[in-house]
């Protein structure tokens, strides 16, 4: 059983993605806190690497969590969004 002190963090970890880029931050490495790289396994220092990876587990996590509306916001929110137009209105706010 995780404590809820290790869960609070990870929280934390997955909520600096919905920041500005998203995903597409430059420093999305040092972001994810040591605890999420672990959790997700991520052990590349390369930037596009381990945004591949994270968009791996985040669109896991949105298609398990989320149905319909919701899944096209949280796709949004994490800028993981197939759709350019949607990217480029997350990446201006």
């Amino acid at each position: 059983m995780t404590s809820r002190k290790y869960r609070t963090g990870l929280g934390k970890d997955v909520q600096v993605l919905t920041n500005k880029c998203g995903v597409y931050r430059p420093d999305l490495h040092r972001l994810l806190g040591g605890d999420l790289r672990k959790l997700w396994c991520i052990t590349s220092i390369d930037a596009g690497s381990v945004r591949l990876e994270v968009i791996r587990h985040l669109e896991h996590l949105v298609d398990m969590y989320a149905e319909g509306d919701d899944n096209v916001i949280a796709r949004v929110f994490f800028n993981i969004t197939d759709n350019l137009a949607m990217q480029k209105e997350s990446l201006e706010d």
